[in-house]
C-alpha cells in the first residue's frame, strides 16, 4: 500500500466534502467541469450534499454561525463539447443543490450565502481545480468534477479508475489562495436564484437571473492561520493572461534540479503544431519544445539529473505525448544523456499534474505539461508546491508504485492501456 488514507467509496470527493465541511465561515470552490447527476451519486453531487447539509446546520443553530455561511462555487466556463455551449454546466451544480436539500440561495436572516458562477473568459476559459476554507485550508488538485475520476465499481456505474491528485494544506498560505479565487471570482458571471420551489409550482429556473460576481469576506477569513505544529513551507502557483508566475516557477524549478524529477502527468507535449508530426514526422524538432522540456534538458544537461516521466497512453493525449517523447528522446540522443531519461506510459487512466524534483520539492496542482497551459494564450491555472516530508513520502510511495506497473515507453502500443 502507498498510502494509510481509509479507502471511500467516492475517492477523493469524499475528501473534498469532509474538508468543506468543517467551514465555520466560507467555502471558496473552484472547478472547470461539473457533470450532471444523471447516474447518481456524481462527484458534484457528492460535494451538493455537503452543502446542504452546511445549509441545514446553519438553518438549525444558527447561533452557532455569527458571521453566517457563504458558499462559493466557481465554474471554469468549460464548453460542452457534444454542442459546443459554454456555460451550461452552472445549472447542473444549481440544479443539484437544490435537489441535495438546499432551500434557498440567500437567507439575510441567518447569514447563508450560495454564491455560483461562470469565469468570465470563454478562451482560454479557467482550468482550475481548487477549494478554500475560512482561510485556513487550502487544496489544489487536477481532478473535474467528472465520472471518470470514480473508482471503476462505483454505483454510478461511470466510474474509470483514473489517476489523479490533489495536495491539501492548512496554513497562511490559504490567504494566497483567497486572493487568486477573488482574482477569478471578481466579475464573474453569477447566477442567481430568486426561488428553488415557486408557490405557483412554475419552473424554478425562471427565478434565475445573471449579474457580476464580487467579492468579499468577513475578517475571521482574512487573517493569517499559523499552524500549531510543523515547519514546512508551500508556495502558490497562479497562472494567468495576466500572471505567469506559475510558469516561471516551474522552469527554474525544473532547471535548477540537481538530482532527480520525478513526473506524473497527463501530458507531456510540445506546440500544438507538432501533432502533424503524425504524417509528417520532421515537422517539429526540439525548437518546438515547450519551457518545461527545455528546462529538463538544461538539468539534465547540466547536473546528470535522473528523469521519470510517467504519462497518458491513449486518446490524443496519447499521441502527443509519442511525438514529444520521441523528439526529446533524439535529442537526448543526439548529446549523448539518454541513459538519463526514462519515459513510460501509465497502466490506465492517468490525469494528474505533478512533479517532485530531486526529493525536496513537490507540485500539484492544475497545470499541465502541455501547450494549453503555456504561453499568453495559456489556461487559467492554479497548482501548490510543498517541502512538506509527509506529503512527498506519500507521493514517492505512489509513484514507486505505479511506476513498477507502467509500461516502458519503447514496448507500448499507442492505446494499449486499459
Amino acid at each position: 500500500m502507498y498510502s494509510n488514507v481509509p479507502v471511500t467509496e467516492n475517492g477523493a470527493f469524499d475528501q473534498v466534502s469532509n474538508t468543506a465541511s468543517i467551514a465555520q465561515y466560507e467555502v471558496l470552490f473552484a472547478t472547470m467541469q461539473w457533470e450532471s447527476n444523471d447516474s447518481p451519486p456524481s462527484p458534484g453531487f457528492v460535494l451538493a450534499t455537503e452543502v446542504a447539509k452546511l445549509y441545514n446546520q446553519v438553518k438549525q443553530n444558527p447561533e452557532n454561525y455569527p458571521r453566517g455561511m457563504t458558499i462559493r462555487i466557481l465554474l471554469g466556463n468549460y464548453p460542452v463539447m457534444s454542442n459546443f455551449q459554454w456555460g451550461s454546466q452552472i445549472m447542473d451544480v444549481l440544479t443539484d443543490l437544490r435537489d441535495a436539500g438546499v432551500e434557498t440561495m440567500l437567507d439575510p436572516e441567518i447569514g447563508w450565502r450560495l454564491e455560483v458562477a461562470n469565469f468570465p473568459g470563454t478562451y482560454p476559459h479557467s482550468h482550475t481545480k481548487f477549494l478554500i476554507v475560512d482561510g485556513k485550508i487550502i487544496m489544489s488538485a487536477g481532478f473535474n468534477y467528472g465520472y471518470l475520476h470514480l473508482p471503476a465499481n462505483h454505483p454510478s456505474g461511470r466510474g474509470y479508475d483514473m489517476l489523479d491528485l490533489g495536495l491539501i494544506v492548512t496554513g497562511p498560505i490559504a490567504q494566497d489562495g483567497i486572493s487568486v479565487f477573488d482574482d477569478l471570482w471578481t466579475g464573474a458571471d453569477q447566477i442567481h436564484c430568486d426561488d428553488f420551489y415557486p408557490d405557483d409550482n412554475s419552473d424554478w429556473k425562471k427565478t434565475c437571473s445573471e449579474q457580476k460576481a464580487i467579492s468579499d469576506h468577513v475578517p475571521e477569513v482574512t487573517r493569517y492561520y499559523l499552524t500549531p505544529e510543523g515547519n514546512s513551507n508551500t508556495f502558490s502557483l497562479y497562472r494567468s493572461q495576466a500572471y505567469k508566475e506559475a510558469d516561471e516557477f516551474i522552469y527554474a524549478s525544473l532547471a535548477s534540479a540537481n538530482q532527480s524529477v520525478d513526473m506524473m502527468q497527463v501530458n507531456f507535449s510540445l506546440e500544438m503544431i507538432c501533432m502533424v508530426n503524425l504524417v509528417s514526422p520532421d515537422l517539429c524538432t526540439f525548437n518546438n519544445a515547450l519551457p518545461y522540456m527545455v528546462a529538463l534538458l538544461d538539468a539534465i544537461e547540466e547536473n546528470q539529473v535522473k528523469v521519470r516521466v510517467m504519462m497518458e497512453n491513449t486518446n490524443s493525449n496519447g499521441l502527443e505525448n509519442r511525438i514529444g517523447a520521441i523528439v526529446f528522446m533524439n535529442e537526448l540522443e543526439s548529446r549523448g544523456l539518454a541513459d538519463l531519461v526514462d519515459l513510460r506510459f501509465y497502466d490506465g487512466k492517468i490525469h494528474a499534474k505533478s512533479t517532485l524534483i530531486d526529493d525536496k520539492l513537490l507540485i500539484i496542482g492544475s497545470q499541465n505539461m502541455h501547450y494549453s497551459s503555456w504561453g499568453t494564450n495559456g489556461l487559467t491555472e492554479y497548482s501548490l508546491t510543498t517541502d512538506d516530508p509527509k506529503a512527498i513520502s506519500e507521493y514517492k510511495n505512489l509513484f514507486e508504485t505505479k511506476w513498477q506497473e507502467a509500461i516502458p515507453f519503447k514496448e507500448a502500443e499507442y492505446g494499449s492501456s486499459p
